[in-house]
């Protein structure tokens, strides 16, 4: 007797019949839709990891050619100095190959304040109450509360200050005393210098005092010629591109050249990630004549599309008016499978004798300005190639005045308010009776800052002046006082007096620009190109704008794809979607399966109980006909 997954019991005795298979082959026949879906969705499954497997090929060509893509990243330099215990020295692609003398004067140090000293760090008391800590022009006061105004307890409330010192304790060693405090500012030059005001402690054991053991100093080197101080021994500012390091006093000679052995590494894993992705999808595209099967993404357009993209690329021509005119002059070679193949001897070659020209077909090293005071802000896209005139017909400027009279020489005899305006905003200032020039340049700084508006006072020659911190008529400003002028008042008088900055004014390609400040910014075919002139004067130079070169180009497309919304992406997601979609199916057509065989397994097993019944019936009369007698007489 057999028993169905329903729970219903049947053996096939009643009717002969093999009520199993029967169900069986039945099943088998409405299962076949289902095994075509299973199919399918398998397929696809295989069609989404080989997808992936190219989604994650075309990301590692896409990191390589982001590694060349800016000239910074593609030129390597090799850097060396006579003496790197003197200066040492690092270069990034946007250096020149070159040497420099360098002379060391004087280095950048930290100052370091030290306390008295002490028997002990954790149980002398030298008061409680602030300590006024000053580093760098920012100014904290510390709390020192009870039990916490020992050596121990002070360093450890200062170094959670969060200002840019370190303090700690240290034992000379000698004496009854060898306990000492310092406070080491973080950060090195004249700008951090540390002062320390303890007269907020009182009460204590032993007053607590601080010297200084080190002075803040800033580091002092001359470049070929030309010496500068900076607050770091790391000076990046010098020359573009170039970090130098001081490490002691003297002179070394530092040289720049071309590291050609990186800069090949760096083409050569390029290769290698563009040989992978060919070589994949190669295999990918085939038919196999072995299985008779065509290869996973065979059917795949968008495959074949973005191949073909980059291979023309690499067939792309060199830098306009160049002596490379193809990536094979540079060692670049594209193979009958389209793999490629790199000489590194061609290569080598066009580093010395075309590195610029290498550099600019690869890079997007073509934007660039010339020109005394030109920087270049930016360039769009819709700017064609080619070289363009910049003139600089009128500077930028501050507006900046002085007072018409002279501030009282003994100070105010009455109140006076300051109205200033620059723009939409306007405040006025109190001064009171008793003020000095300084006191009164201190309240006008103090309110303009909080008003956040950019004017700064200062003393000139007893007189106010007022000077907007930015260039161009945005800078336009009035100020005027409700006190006449003279030699008890402020100078301003009622009638008050404005200043005028003016905006760069010049042409950009031919074309007349727009000035903002020290901005000058292109119009019609140079719209939205930028370029900051910081002369004092006019002054010209020349825009180059350079197409983008192979691997920005080549980044962009594989951008693209492998973007939200990309080819690549919305292919795997149409992929996902569409398996998702069938799984659906399955369930639900295998719900409904369940269901018929259900219904199936009740049909044969009311069917055996009839046909058992009716054997059984008949099974009776059988036996009771057995006992009639038939007379024939």
């Amino acid at each position: 007797m057999a028993t169905s997954a329903s729970g219903i019991s049947f053996s096939g005795l009643n009717t002969g019949l093999d009520t199993k298979s029967i169900i069986s082959a039945l099943m088998g026949v409405r299962a076949k839709p289902i095994a075509l879906l299973e199919n399918r969705r398998d397929g696809l499954e295989s069609l989404k990891k080989t997808y992936q497997a190219f989604q994650s090929r075309i990301a590692n060509l896409k990191n390589a050619a982001d590694e060349l893509k800016d000239a910074k990243d593609l030129l390597k330099y090799a850097v060396s100095s006579t003496d790197d215990k003197i200066v040492s020295a690092s270069a990034d692609g946007t250096a020149t190959a070159t040497a420099f003398s360098v002379t060391v004067t004087a280095l950048a140090k930290s100052e370091i304040e030290s306390s008295q000293g002490f028997a002990d760090f954790d149980t002398t008391h030298v008061g409680t109450g602030t300590i006024q800590l000053t580093v760098g022009g920012e100014t904290k006061s510390i709390t020192i509360a009870n039990g916490q105004d020992t050596l121990e307890g002070i360093r450890d409330a200062i170094n959670d200050s969060d200002l840019d010192v370190d303090a700690s304790i240290v034992n000379v060693g000698t004496g009854t005393t060898p306990f000492k405090l310092l406070v080491t500012a973080k950060d090195t030059g004249d700008v951090n210098e540390i002062t320390i005001d303890v007269s907020g402690l009182t009460g204590g054991t032993q007053p607590l005092t601080f010297s200084e053991t080190q002075d803040a100093s800033d580091a002092s080197i001359t470049v070929n010629g030309i010496t500068v101080q900076r607050s770091s021994n790391i000076i990046d500012d010098v020359v573009p591109g170039v970090d130098f390091t001081a490490q002691a006093l003297g002179t070394a000679t530092v040289t720049l050249a071309p590291d050609v052995a990186k800069m090949k590494d760096a083409v050569s894993k390029y290769v290698a990630a563009h040989n992978d992705l060919v070589g994949f999808v190669n295999s990918q595209l085939k038919f196999n004549d072995a299985t008779n099967k065509a290869g996973t993404l065979s059917g795949e357009s968008g495959v074949r599309n973005l191949k073909n993209r980059v291979m023309n690329l690499l067939a792309s021509t060199g830098y306009p008016g160049g002596e490379l005119e193809t990536l094979g002059a540079i060692g670049l070679s594209v193979q009958k499978d389209n793999s490629l193949t790199f000489d590194q001897a061609k290569f080598d070659t066009a580093v010395d004798d075309h590195l610029d020209e290498l550099v600019a077909m690869l890079t997007t090293t073509g934007d660039k300005i010339s020109g005394t005071g030109l920087s270049l802000l930016k360039v769009p896209d819709n700017v064609a190639s080619g070289a363009y005139a910049v003139s600089i017909t009128q500077a930028a400027s501050k507006a900046d005045t002085t007072a018409g009279n002279v501030f009282g020489p003994s100070g105010l005899f009455q109140d006076e308010n300051i109205t200033i305006t620059m723009g939409t905003k306007s405040i006025v200032v109190g001064l009171k009776t008793g003020d000095d020039l300084a006191a009164a340049i201190t309240k006008l700084n103090d309110a303009l800052d909080d008003a956040d508006i950019g004017i700064t006072v200062s003393d000139d020659s007893g007189f106010l002046r007022f000077a907007a911190n930015s260039y161009g008529t945005k800078s336009n400003f009035t100020v005027s006082s409700d006190v006449a002028a003279s030699l008890m008042s402020s100078g301003i008088d009622t009638a008050g007096f404005s200043a005028f900055g003016t905006n760069v004014a010049g042409t950009i390609g031919g074309v007349a620009a727009t000035g903002d400040g020290q901005v000058l910014t292109g119009t019609g075919a140079f719209k939205d190109v930028e370029v900051r002139s910081t002369a004092p004067g006019a002054t010209a130079g020349t825009l180059t704008v350079g197409p983008d070169g192979f691997f920005v180009r080549l980044f962009e497309v594989l951008d693209d794809a492998l973007e939200n919304d990309g080819s690549v992406d919305a292919r795997l997601d149409g992929i996902g979607k569409t398996i998702t979609d069938i799984e659906k199916r399955i369930d639900s057509m295998t719900d409904r399966l369940q269901q018929y065989e259900s219904q199936l397994e009740a049909k044969f097993a009311a069917l055996e109980s009839i046909i058992g019944e009716l054997n059984a019936k008949q099974a009776g009369f059988t036996a009771a006909s057995q006992g009639f007698t038939i007379n024939k007489g």
